[in-house]
């Protein structure tokens, strides 16, 4: 935990239960150990990362984009758009997990019609990383 990086960014209004601080670089080699050791069970790993994203804590939700299989439905991204509570991670899903699915552009065009404004950022950063 880096106490520091986690006080600054409960400053600068980001609002989760839990701030660890834990760098993004730190947790992309936490993801990779956790893909490799859940390599052969794909639907292990989803139900993991499901289980992370529920979590009111940054580090989690940032991990769950990171080892989430790329095999995810379109109603789950929207349902995981539906819960974004902040513009950092819905740049975020978008960037790491939502723009490698197959259904990503039929995502981005269903949140773009809706009316939350954090799925719209999330859609609009899909649309940016397909085109």
């Amino acid at each position: 935990m880096d106490g520091a990086v986690a006080a600054s960014m409960r400053e600068k209004g980001l609002a989760y239960r839990v701030i660890w601080g834990i760098s993004v670089a730190h947790l992309q080699e936490m993801a990779t150990e956790i893909k490799d050791a859940y390599k052969d069970s794909g639907e292990e790993l989803a139900e993991l990362a499901r289980l992370l994203w529920q979590e009111d804590v940054r580090e989690c939700k940032l991990l769950a984009t990171l080892v989430m299989p790329h095999d995810m439905t379109a109603d789950e991204a929207l349902q995981w758009m539906n819960t974004l509570t902040t513009r950092e991670m819905a740049e975020w899903l978008a960037f790491n997990l939502l723009r490698h699915i197959p259904s990503a552009r039929t995502v981005a065009e269903k949140a773009l019609k809706g009316d939350d404004e954090l799925s719209k950022i999330c859609a609009d950063c899909i649309m940016k990383r397909i085109s």
